[in-house]
C-alpha cells in the first residue's frame, strides 16, 4: 500500500455472520464529522430514488421534500431511507471483509483526524445494509465459481492496479485518458493470454463524455462548503456557485469543451492525483465488477474492472478540462486538483451506491 494511504480494520457484527472490514482513505482525508445544521448539501448532491421530492426555486432544482434549506436540516432524519444512512460511505464485500470508503465529494470526509469506526459500524449494522452485503457477498462467490466469467480476476486487478499506479507516478500532464485506455486494455488482454482489442482513436466525443457528468457536484477543494451546479447541455455549459446558503456567488457561462485540454500539472498536484489514483485502486471495484456481471454484462470480470476504472479516471480528465475551461488555466495546482477530485467523487458515487442503475458513458 502507498504511504499516503491509511487502512483501519474493525469487525461487523450482522444476523448472518461476523464480517472484517477495512477502511481505506488517503491520510488527508481520513475522517467524517457530519455536523447539523452545518452543510446537508448532500440532501441536495445525492437523491436516493425513495425519497419524495420538491423543486427548489433558488436553484431551480429538484431537492428532498424533507429537507429544510434555511436550517439545512433533515425533517425525517431518524427516519431517512437507506441512501441516505450509508451516504458518503462506499462499500463492497471481497473474499469475505467488506472494503469501506468514503466519497470525496462530502466536506465532512476530509478531516485529518481518523475516522471513529463507531460510525461505520452503525451504517453497516443497520438491517437493509446488512441484507445488501449478504447480496454482494453471494455475487461475488458465485463469480468465482464461474471461470469463464471470473477469468482469475484477483490476480489480473493486481496486474492492472500496479501497471495504473506506476502510469500516473509519472504523469505531469493532462489528457491521458486514450493512452491510458490502449495500455490498460493490453495489460488484462496479455494477462488473459488473449488478442489485445483495438481502442478506436476516434471513438471520444469529449463534448458527450461532459455532457454525461453533468449535474451537481460540492467544488469544495475539501476546504469550503460553497456548493457548485455544473449544466451541459449540447455546446453550451454554465456553472454557477452558491454559498452555503444557496445565494447565487458566482456564474459562469461559456462553450462546452470539444477536446480535452493540455494541461501542465504542478508538483503539488501530482502528488495529489497519485494519492487519489491509488486510493480509488484500493476501493472495491472487485465486488462492483461482480454485480455487473450478474446483470446485464457477458464480458469476463477482468475486462469489467477495466472499463469501470477507466470511466473513474475518465471523470478526472473531464473534471480538469471543465475547470480549467472556467479559470483560464494553463496549468493544475493542488487546489484545483482538489476540486477536480470533488467533481470526480460525485459522478463515481452512483455507480457504488446503486449500480444496477448507473448509464455508464461509451468507452469502447
Amino acid at each position: 500500500m502507498q504511504d499516503m494511504l491509511i487502512a483501519k480494520t474493525f469487525n461487523v457484527q450482522t444476523p448472518f455472520f461476523t464480517y472484517p472490514a477495512k477502511f481505506i482513505a488517503p491520510v488527508w482525508a481520513q475522517g467524517f464529522e457530519c455536523k447539523s445544521g452545518l452543510c446537508g448539501l448532500c440532501c441536495l448532491v445525492q437523491l436516493p430514488d425513495d425519497v419524495p421530492r420538491k423543486h427548489n426555486a433558488k436553484m431551480d432544482r429538484v431537492v428532498c421534500r424533507f429537507y429544510d434549506v434555511e436550517q439545512r436540516l433533515c425533517l425525517r432524519y431518524n427516519k431517512r431511507p437507506i441512501g441516505c444512512k450509508i451516504y458518503p460511505f462506499l462499500f463492497g464485500v471481497e473474499e469475505g471483509q467488506i472494503i469501506i470508503s468514503a466519497s470525496l465529494e462530502c466536506p465532512a470526509t476530509n478531516l485529518k483526524k481518523n475516522i471513529q469506526t463507531g460510525i461505520l459500524v452503525n451504517v453497516l449494522e443497520d438491517a437493509h445494509v446488512n441484507q445488501r452485503i449478504t447480496i454482494m457477498n453471494d455475487c461475488y462467490e458465485k463469480a468465482i465459481l464461474l471461470p469463464q466469467i471470473w477469468s482469475d480476476a484477483n490476480r489480473v486487478w493486481k496486474t492492472l492496479t500496479n501497471m495504473v499506479q506506476d502510469y500516473f507516478r509519472h504523469k505531469t500532464k493532462f489528457p491521458f485518458l486514450l493512452d491510458f485506455r490502449i495500455l490498460s486494455v493490453k495489460t488484462v488482454a496479455n494477462s488473459l493470454n488473449l488478442e489485445v482489442p483495438e481502442v478506436p482513436k476516434t471513438s471520444y466525443s469529449v463534448t458527450k463524455l461532459i455532457e454525461s457528468t453533468s449535474g451537481l457536484y460540492i467544488g469544495t477543494r475539501f476546504e469550503s462548503n460553497n456548493l457548485c451546479l455544473v449544466k451541459v447541455k449540447g455546446n453550451k455549459t454554465k456553472i454557477t456557485v452558491f454559498d452555503q446558503n444557496l445565494k447565487e456567488l458566482n456564474k459562469v457561462k461559456m462553450k462546452t469543451p470539444r477536446k480535452f485540454l493540455d494541461l501542465e500539472i504542478d508538483k503539488e498536484a501530482q502528488h495529489l492525483l497519485n494519492d487519489y489514483v491509488s486510493f480509488l485502486c484500493h476501493r472495491p471495484f472487485l465486488s462492483l465488477a461482480t454485480i455487473f456481471s450478474n446483470k446485464n454484462d457477458p464480458r469476463p470480470i477482468p475486462f469489467i474492472l477495466e472499463s469501470t476504472l477507466a470511466g473513474s479516471l475518465m471523470i478526472v480528465e473531464v473534471g480538469a478540462t471543465l475547470l480549467a475551461s472556467r479559470d483560464k488555466l494553463k496549468s493544475i495546482d493542488r487546489d484545483t486538483m482538489r476540486e477536480i477530485i470533488s467533481y470526480s467523487e460525485g459522478s463515481i458515487q452512483p455507480m457504488f451506491s446503486n449500480p444496477d442503475k448507473v448509464v455508464h458513458a461509451s468507452l469502447s
